[in-house]
Formats: structure tokens, sequence, C-alpha cells
């Protein structure tokens, strides 16, 4: 079953730009979107709120892998890991399911649905794929957090309008164990490989590599699969 997740992922992130027809969904389509939603339609207007929660508010063209990888038109609401798309004008959420994957024709991003650890908790949800290696690959988390309004603690402050705030990205790596967190401490990264610690240090001295920057975590999981 791993085996031909992992052929389906492969082959979806290197042809799914080309993959793409024009073709619109059937009524076999609609039916199952139908029963993909959670029975109600979204709406969650608030005028209070500054900000958004959307990296992107438009929707735009992506295929959903469990839905026949049919053209939708989605968007992703970072503030509750939810992808949200439209179907006969009204607005639902998409169905969370194990090994979904969402593929955006607009830069072929990948959305995956996944078990993963983060703050050494098991979580579930929504992680952008930003490698396609044999046995090690590199996910992130995009975040946007909600902050509730708050009164000013004297009057010399102003009060804190709600909002909704882009946090900055969290990287995750797929090892046996599992996809977790990378730690931001080389130490406590280095204790994530049972094996090859040294050739990996040395790599990591070499290249000053620095485990903020994305260029690099994708430049060190690309050296761990050639080991």
């Amino acid at each position: 079953m791993l085996k031909k997740y992992s052929v389906f992922v492969s082959l979806f992130f290197c042809f799914s730009l080309n993959m793409f027809s024009q073709t619109l969904p059937t009524i076999d389509d609609v039916s199952k979107l139908r029963n993909w939603n959670y029975g109600s339609e979204i709406d969650d207007k608030n005028s209070n709120i500054a900000g958004s929660q959307y990296f992107e508010d438009r929707f735009l063209t992506a295929r959903v892998s469990l839905l026949d990888n049919k053209e939708l038109e989605i968007r992703y609401n970072a503030v509750k890991d939810e992808m949200e798309y439209k179907n006969e004008g009204k607005v639902f959420r998409l169905n969370k399911k194990d090994s979904l994957i969402v593929v955006f024709k607009s830069g072929n991003k990948i959305y995956e649905y996944m078990d993963y650890i983060f703050k050494k908790k098991s979580e579930k949800g929504y992680l952008v794929r930003k490698t396609n290696f044999k046995k090690t690959d590199l996910f992130v988390k995009e975040i946007i957090s909600f902050v509730p309004y708050k009164d000013a603690a004297n009057p010399y402050e102003q009060a804190t309008q709600a909002h909704y705030r882009k946090d900055k990205n969290v990287y995750f790596i797929k090892l046996d164990i599992g996809v977790v967190e990378i730690p931001k401490k080389k130490k406590e990264f280095l204790k994530l490989f049972s094996e090859n610690q040294e050739n990996i240090d040395n790599f990591l001295k070499l290249n000053k590599v620095d485990l903020d920057d994305e260029n690099d975590l994708i430049s060190i999981v690309r050296f761990i699969n050639t080991i």
C-alpha cells in the first residue's frame, strides 16, 4: 500500500501540471462533493476581525487525489487547517481523509493530509510537500493564528483589534519514525539520525547550513538521500 502511495505521489509531483485538463466535474462528481462536505455552508464573515485566514484568498484550480483527480476551485484555510471548495455557488469544507493530496495548478503546489509530530505531540493536518526523494522528504506547515481582541492596559495604550497573524513556517522531515518537526538546534537535529550522524554533521559545517532557511533544508534533505 505504501509503495503504491509513493508511486502516486511521485507521478503527481512530477507531472501534475501536464495532467490538468479542462473538463468540468460530472453529475457523479458533484454527488461525491455533496457527500464530502460537513453538511453546512461556510459562513465565517466577521468584519471585526482584521487580516485574512488565507495566504491566498482566491479560489484556484486544483486536483483532488481522492476525487478521481477532477479539477475544483479550492483555497487553503490556514487558521482552520481546511481546504475549502466552491460547489453550485456555495463554499464547503473538503472532508479530511488520510492520504488526501491536493495539487494546485498554479505553482504546482502540493498539500498532503497526514500524521506528523509537532511540539512533541501527534497531530494530523495539511503539510506542503517541498521535495520528492526516495526515502527522506521535506514538508512545511503554513500557519496563520487568530489573535483575540485585547483592551488597552492603561489610558496611554490602544486596544488591540482581533486579527489574523501570519506566523513563521514550520518545517518537517519525513524519516522512518514518521514526519517530525525539524529542531532549531543542530545537536537536536542530529539526534534524529541513528546512523550517518558524522556525515550529516560534516555536511552542516561545510555548507554552513541554516536550519531556518528553506533552501538550506532542501540541500540537507537531498544530501541525506544520497547516504
